[in-house]
């Protein structure tokens, strides 16, 4: 008899920590393998960050947290971002994970129900198809061109909604694999889109600090409307944070 569920039981292995596996086995036996597989830096963690995680442990910060984070911690994040995007938000719109992979799974789980549809852009990163699909939802993707410059059209991207009832948007830029960059108006028109037809956008931004061309990265958080605070929700990996839409009440 099994005891794996059967929503379980329905997930694939994850593709990228398959190829990490293969690429060890590989280094094993000693052969030169280059492996771009896991999204992990080729270096060890910094000193200044070695002695932090010390010096936390010594002065007895070994407790659970409060459910959103420290305050000073939120209070830093909020510095970060503004930093990073010129957006100012309040530490009650911060909540920290233990990670931004761990943060997506658990905004798709608290907002997506049995049958409702989660729409984003092919290609897209490993992971969401199936954080939608062990929600019970239903992935939507939309197809994107080379010859395009994988760019997600505004304007497909509405239709798309429109055609589907979809109730969750996830967009990625700097996005994963691709690199495509969404240039500022792109980024501001899915976000007036997603406002218009009331869907909630979980703009992944994970890379927003990895760019190697001229645009620019654009924070979904950063049009300026008073809409963008009900319906967008930016995920970031710096900190491993969340800024959500609303006040306490929302989180």
């Amino acid at each position: 008899m099994s005891f794996i569920s059967e929503r379980a039981s329905q997930i694939k292995p994850s593709a990228t920590l398959s190829l990490t596996a293969k690429a060890q086995v590989l280094k094993d036996q000693g052969r030169p393998v280059i492996s771009f597989a896991a999204g992990e830096p080729d270096f060890d963690s910094p000193d200044v960050v070695k002695n932090a995680g010390r010096a936390a442990i010594d002065a007895g910060h070994t407790k659970y947290a409060p459910v959103a984070g420290y305050p000073e911690l939120r209070n830093a994040v909020v510095a970060d971002f503004e930093n990073a995007s010129g957006v100012k938000r309040s530490p009650d719109e911060v909540i920290v994970s233990c990670g931004a992979k761990h943060v997506l799974y658990n905004l798709i789980q608290a907002t997506v129900n049995p049958g409702d549809k989660v729409v984003y852009a092919s290609p897209y990163w490993v992971s969401y198809p199936s954080m939608v699909e062990l929600a019970g939802g239903e992935s939507v993707v939309i197809e994107t061109q080379s010859k395009d410059h994988f760019r997600l059209d505004p304007k497909v991207l509405d239709k798309t909604l429109e055609e589907t009832g979809a109730k969750v948007v996830i967009i990625n830029s700097p996005q994963n694999p691709t690199g495509v960059v969404y240039s500022p108006d792109d980024i501001d028109a899915i976000v007036a889109t997603c406002a218009r037809r009331k869907v909630l956008l979980i703009s992944d931004e994970i890379y927003g600090r990895l760019i190697y061309c001229e645009t620019p990265h654009r924070s979904a958080m950063a049009m300026d409307s008073p809409e963008v605070r009900e319906h967008v929700i930016v995920v970031n990996g710096r900190l491993a944070y969340w800024l959500c839409p609303g006040s306490k009440g929302h989180h």
